[in-house]
């Protein structure tokens, strides 16, 4: 197993002097800046004694109602430093009380509404010590209701400076459904048969948890994301071009799923129950209590799902005097479990400093049982057919901690965040395999039964370190954004395979056996400028990694490392023609780092007929990505158009080749580079009162230029994709959806995969005063959701085509409780990633 008597000087390589200076070149301008929110004494705008009073009323501009738990912010009129502040009652009015005389303006904010300034406010001798502001009028802002949690009917899509927000809460045919279902219904956002991830094409996506990695999305990303609960998503976040602030991984951008959370006060609670056809049971519950100090939280779900799936291949493999043929026809059923609990708590320190902390726990178990037939001909005459049953067993565990803490300033745009997590995955996996050959009368040969066995344990353990500080001027014209983040992540992957000996007991497999470690520290430094001209806002960022990377064959006792220092620039440009049209242009670098299944050398043996291994060679992915955006918000809804281009060099890729047995190895290995262009249309909107609707398209090319490899690894092709969700309003309390997906034809490096569509169908009813539903849906109601894809050689050619069970029907029931209240005024951590940077609300 690996040491752990590494020191934390050398896993975060202090002795490395551009460390040494990234560190320095961080942490001055902390300790500066840090300064502005330490500042004591006695106010500078106060002169005499503190006897004054200013007081009014905050009602809404439009209905004349009250607005309670306004924030009401008290300035120097000399040069802007708070004085006091205060929060409106529940028949609106204030009172800040004990200042001191001087000249001072306020600031009246509450969500959904415009910041009011009220100023030219003195407490002087001439003026005396009272002064009434009288009724202040909010008027709502139509552009920061997004950011309300508590809106009847919010939005299917929202359009960002930088990413696209697809609300999911409501979406009928999301009840019982997992997050892997809801990003199928995403646009830009592809799901395949075994639950892979892509996104505009391109399976190198990062998936964020409420803006951070988890240990949820580690290793086994696809398996774990179909263990999430829909139930618990609030909204789905689409990043395709991030600022340098976040991390670079993920070539085509970043998926944030951000996962539901009280904002308001008091308890609140949730059931959710859902069972289908085909064995599949969901359950989940929630409990919250929320007070002025506190926020604390539960969750808990659990998900059951009994699966069947098949395959059937088709490869003929050309030799010099013959031609060979080898069919597999495989059937299996997969049985999946998994709980997840989840606590967490926000402590509210003082009216500036909030402290945050959560953990998780997920242990799963799965057990599958499949059998392969195999039929080998030459010239059609036979060669070999077998039999090849596998039994597997495996469990895993994560565990997720995290801590943050969050200073605001004196002004609350102006703070510091400190996040460090730690997350930590284990697994065993255990598999038997039991293979029986057969003549060609398809009877047993005699003494012919073969039994092996594979035990792998895995660790997967990540701790991230990360400070964020944030500056917005006075103006709230320019903002500043700079930060540290250090990544140290570890996986152990130690597997042990077992044959036959000359008896009946099973001895170690020495070609087979083996024990990979890979350890990876990220150390990161970056800054992104914004501001604000007229109708222009722009944000430009960079940010600076130094990566130190070590795979470790401890059964051959070889070593490779990989150290490197990049540059990943970032830039936005933003146009407001008018109220209702915006033009973006962007760009950003990314990356693809390679993980422990590119990089392991040892092949995967589960079909001897087709073998899989890494390279421990490979080097990253680097891309550059361009985007120009428009975003127009006509009366019934919103539209968006992009033409984007990504230019990725080194690209990672399976290389497939057939040996002169019969046997095919896929290799992963460094293409030469892949252009991608496209272009995108999002909309979504009313069309009635009772109607509204989401239809997506994309069409692109894609071009692969292996030559550096061989002339015959080139590729390119146009392909393109369109998405409908469809939702309709009906009686009392009804609400009907249509989905359905379509994904044409598109090339890959070693040949083509078919077309696929898939629709679902669903229908939702509100009972108990709306604080319970009832639904019913049909998931691939045509059963048409399967996978089928060619590939080719220079000696060989396959056709496969692969299926889940995917056509099932849902019952869902779920019920929310609790009394709530409006919180007062704004707090929050890093939820969703932090305070994200919106250029348009500069």
């Amino acid at each position: 197993m690996i040491q752990k008597s590494i020191s934390f000087a050398q896993r975060a390589n202090l002795n490395n002097p551009r460390i040494v200076c990234l560190w320095l070149l961080l942490f001055t301008p902390l300790v500066f800046f840090s300064q502005e929110g330490s500042k004591g004494g006695r106010p500078r705008g106060d002169k005499g004694p503190a006897i004054g009073k200013i007081y009014g009323k905050c009602i809404d501009a439009e209905t004349k109602a009250a607005v309670q738990y306004a924030t009401i912010a008290l300035y120097s009129q000399r040069d802007s430093t708070l004085i006091s502040g205060t929060v409106s009652g529940k028949d609106g009015r204030f009172l800040l009380d004990e200042v001191g005389r001087g000249r001072y303006y306020v600031h009246i904010e509450f969500i959904g509404y415009k910041r009011l300034e009220k100023a030219g406010i003195a407490i002087n001798r001439d003026t005396g010590n009272e002064v009434d502001l009288g009724t202040l009028k909010l008027e709502q802002d139509l552009t920061m209701l997004n950011a309300a949690e508590v809106i009847q009917d919010r939005k299917q899509m929202e359009l960002l400076m930088d990413r696209k927000v697809f609300h999911v809460d409501n979406n009928v045919n999301n009840s019982g459904a997992s997050a892997n279902e809801v990003l199928q219904n995403i646009p830009s956002v592809e799901v395949d048969m075994d639950g892979a991830v892509s996104l505009r094409g391109s399976s190198n996506v990062n998936v964020l948890i409420d803006g951070r990695p988890s240990g949820l999305t580690g290793a086994s990303r696809d398996a774990i994301l179909d263990q999430i609960p829909a139930e618990a998503i609030d909204r789905i976040e689409i990043i395709t071009n991030p600022s340098a602030k976040f991390d670079p991984d993920g070539t085509a951008g970043i998926i944030n799923i951000i996962l539901k959370k009280n904002k308001l006060e008091g308890i609140q609670g949730s059931v959710n129950l859902s069972a289908s056809t085909g064995s599949q049971f969901n359950g989940s519950f929630a409990l919250s209590r929320r007070t002025e100090k506190t926020n604390i939280y539960g969750q808990y779900s659990y998900r059951y799902n009994d699966q069947f799936s098949w395959t059937d291949s088709d490869r003929l493999t050309y030799f010099t005097d013959s031609t060979y043929r080898q069919d597999q026809q495989s059937n299996g059923i997969r049985i999946q479990q998994s709980h997840t609990v989840k606590i967490g708590a926000d402590f509210y320190l003082n009216p500036k400093s909030t402290l945050s902390i959560s953990g998780l726990y997920s242990p799963r178990v799965r057990q599958g049982e499949d059998s392969l037939l195999t039929n080998v001909t030459s010239d059609s005459e036979w060669v070999e057919y077998y039999r090849r049953d596998n039994t597997n067993n495996s469990r895993s565990s994560s565990y997720d901690v995290s801590a943050t803490y969050k200073k605001e300033f004196q002004r609350k745009e102006n703070n510091i965040v400190a996040d460090f997590s730690a997350s930590r995955q284990l697994g065993s996996d255990d598999q038997i395999y039991l293979q029986n050959n057969y003549n060609d009368g398809l009877t047993i040969m005699p003494d012919s039964a073969y039994r092996e066995t594979q035990n792998s344990a895995n660790t997967n353990e990540t701790y991230i370190g990360v400070i964020d500080y944030t500056w917005m001027s006075k103006s709230d014209k320019t903002k500043l954004e700079t930060g540290w983040k250090s990544t140290f992540r570890v996986m152990d992957n130690d597997l042990q395979a077992f044959i036959p000996g000359q008896e009946t007991e099973l001895i170690n497999d020495t070609n087979r056996t083996n024990h990979f470690v890979y350890n990876e520290d990220v150390h990161a430094l970056y800054a992104v400028l914004g501001q604000q001209l007229g109708k222009f806002s722009f944000s430009a960022g960079l940010r600076a990694e130094q990566v130190f990377t070590t795979s470790e064959l401890q059964t051959t006792n070889s070593t490779f490392r990989n150290d490197y220092f990049k540059l990943f620039p970032s830039g936005h440009l933003n146009y407001t023609l008018n109220d209702k049209n915006q033009f973006q242009v962007s760009y950003s670098r990314r990356i693809n780092r390679p993980r422990t299944r590119n990089l392991n050398p040892f092949p995967n043996y589960s079909d001897p007929l087709n073998l899989r291994k890494g390279n421990p060679f490979l080097l990253p992915e680097i891309v550059d990505s361009y985007e120009l955006t428009w975003m127009n918000t006509p009366n019934w809804g919103t539209i968006s158009s992009s033409i984007y281009h990504r230019q990725v060099h080194d690209i990672i890729r399976q290389v497939r080749v057939v040996d002169e047995l019969g046997v095919a190895t896929s290799e992963y290995q460094n293409l030469a580079s892949m252009k991608n262009w496209g272009v995108e249309l999002v909309t979504s909107g009313k069309l009635a009162k009772w109607w509204t609707f989401n239809v997506s398209g994309n069409f692109f090319y894609s071009a692969n230029d292996g030559s550096n490899l061989a002339s015959e690894l080139n590729s390119e092709g146009w392909s393109w994709n369109t998405k409908l969700n469809s939702i309709w309003k009906w009686g009392k309390g009804w609400n009907l959806q249509y989905s359905a997906n379509y994904r044409a034809p598109f090339v890959h490096l070693q040949g083509s995969m078919s077309q696929m569509f898939t629709m679902d169908l669903g229908a939702k009813k509100s009972i108990l005063d709306n604080r319970g539903s009832v639904g019913i849906r049909i998931s691939d109601l045509l059963n048409t959701r399967q996978m089928s894809f060619n590939s080719h050689g220079s000696n060989f050619d396959q056709d496969v085509t692969r299926k889940r069970e995917s056509r099932n029907l849902y019952v869902t029931f779920s019920y929310k409780f609790g009394k709530l209240e409006q919180k007062r005024g704004s707090r929050g951590g890093r939820e969703g990633g932090g305070d994200d940077f919106e250029m348009d609300e500069l």
